[in-house]
């Protein structure tokens, strides 16, 4: 099983379909009856996906060699809009889908920016002190609950992250959250 994210090339309502991946890799797969279509969390028919469309497939790639089954297709965005913007937008700011099965990122940091830059973050943390940490491809960022991009990380801002160690050992930023908390009453 795999995720696949990308802009559909082509779409053959008779089963089949290819995709264009972030990093420009055309992927080919094809469905069944047994596939689910999903856009904004409901079930749609077949009919209403087009090429064009910008998606995130769970798919199995038992079987020959660069072909896959589709099991579930998440229709991000739909044709009619700005595919760059759109596309951007959907791949950022959405949740990877594992998030929601499996959260990333044991760890946990409070602090205020004392710097950042497109690979990295350093923090000041009130109990550990300065925590430096690598800012991932897909790293999402939240601003007061809604998705927003790495432009919230200015310095003196308080931010709270989740994060894990990479495969070197060293911290890395899987979701970084910014705004406003409540005072409970």
């Amino acid at each position: 099983m795999a995720i696949v994210r990308g802009e559909l090339l082509q779409w053959d309502p008779a089963g089949s379909f290819q995709l264009s991946s972030r990093t420009r890799q055309v992927i080919g797969c094809r469905f069944d009856a047994d596939t689910y279509f999903v856009r904004d969390g409901k079930r749609i028919p077949v009919e209403e996906v087009r090429a064009g469309n910008i998606v995130e497939a769970i798919v199995d790639r038992r079987g020959e060699p660069g072909q896959c089954r589709a099991v579930t297709v998440y229709v991000l965005a739909s044709i009619g809009v700005d595919l760059t913007a759109e596309y951007r937008r959907a791949l950022n700011a959405q949740r990877h889908l594992l998030d929601q099965i499996f959260p990333r990122g044991r760890l946990t940091f409070a602090g205020v920016v004392l710097e950042s830059g497109p690979d990295h973050l350093v923090l000041k943390t009130r109990a550990e002190g300065k925590k430096t940490l690598r800012l991932r491809e897909d790293t999402r960022y939240t601003l007061d609950g809604a998705p927003a991009d790495a432009s919230i990380l200015e310095v003196n801002a308080r931010v709270f992250v989740r994060a894990g160690e990479g495969i070197d050992g060293k911290l890395e930023a899987y979701q970084v959250m910014r705004g406003q908390i409540l005072t409970p009453r």
